[in-house]
């Protein structure tokens, strides 16, 4: 698995951060599969727009992320991904 981007923490925690315009079917397997297969890495999402339709689906990109346990956030990394303990 090669991710986006990597963020290491200063307490050396990694975090995986996959980047995200649009969250095709495609992407959606894959992403599902890797977290599933992968519950050792901490797989976060980064999307453009959260609210945007995921796959052919009738749910957001928000929506199918929550579905599957992976945290995301919409254009920005929060402060909260780069302290320690969250």
């Amino acid at each position: 698995y090669s991710p986006d981007f990597v963020v290491i923490r200063s307490d050396g925690h990694k975090i995986y951060c996959e980047l995200k315009g649009r969250l095709d079917g495609d992407s959606m397997v894959k992403m599902a599969t890797i977290v599933r297969q992968r519950p050792d890495l901490d797989i976060r999402m980064v999307f453009q727009s959260a609210s945007s339709k995921a796959g052919r689906t009738k749910k957001t990109a928000a929506q199918w992320a929550d579905k599957h346990g992976i945290r995301w956030c919409e254009k920005i990394l929060p402060d909260s991904w780069l302290n320690t303990g969250n």
